[in-house]
C-alpha cells in the first residue's frame, strides 16, 4: 500500500445549527490497543461502549492520525481525510481489526450549537465511511 485516506460524507443531525458554531476541528484516532477492538458493531451500546469518553485519548492505546476541519454553516459534504501517519498505521499495523475514534476537538460555544453527524452504511441515501487504499506500483 502506497497511500491511505478515509471518507466520511457530512449529514444533518437535525440537532442545532451549523451557522452558530465556529470552523470546528476534528481529530482522527488510531487504536494501538488490541482491546479497543473488542466490541461488537450489532452490539454495542452507549452503556457497555469502551470508555473513549475522557477529555484526550490516552497516549498509550491512541496514536493521532490526522486532522480535518469542518467551516462554520457546511452541510451534507464529503470530507476527504489523509496524512502520511494515516497511511503509515495502516502500512504497519499488525491488527486484523481497527478501531478509529474520531474527535471533535473544537468545544461547544453555544447552547444550540451543532450535533455534527455522518452517515453509517445503514444510511439510506449517504455514502458510508470508506477507507480507500493506492496501492504501490508493480516492480
Amino acid at each position: 500500500m502506497k497511500k491511505a485516506k478515509l471518507t466520511l460524507m457530512m449529514e444533518s443531525s437535525g440537532l442545532g445549527f451549523s451557522s452558530l458554531v465556529p470552523d470546528s476541528e476534528f481529530t482522527v484516532y488510531g487504536s494501538i490497543s488490541p482491546s479497543a477492538h473488542e466490541w461488537g458493531e450489532n452490539r454495542i451500546t452507549w452503556k457497555d461502549s469502551p470508555d473513549f469518553t475522557s477529555n484526550s485519548p490516552d497516549t498509550n492505546s491512541f496514536l493521532r492520525l490526522a486532522d480535518f476541519k469542518i467551516a462554520k454553516g457546511s452541510a451534507n459534504s464529503l470530507i476527504e481525510i489523509d496524512s502520511e501517519e494515516l497511511s503509515r498505521f495502516l502500512l504497519t499495523s499488525e491488527e486484523n481489526l481497527i478501531t478509529f475514534l474520531l474527535v471533535r476537538e473544537t468545544g461547544e460555544f453555544d447552547k444550540q450549537g451543532l450535533v455534527h453527524a455522518f452517515a453509517s452504511k445503514e444510511h439510506p441515501a449517504g455514502p458510508a465511511p470508506t477507507l480507500w487504499f493506492q496501492p504501490a506500483p508493480r516492480p
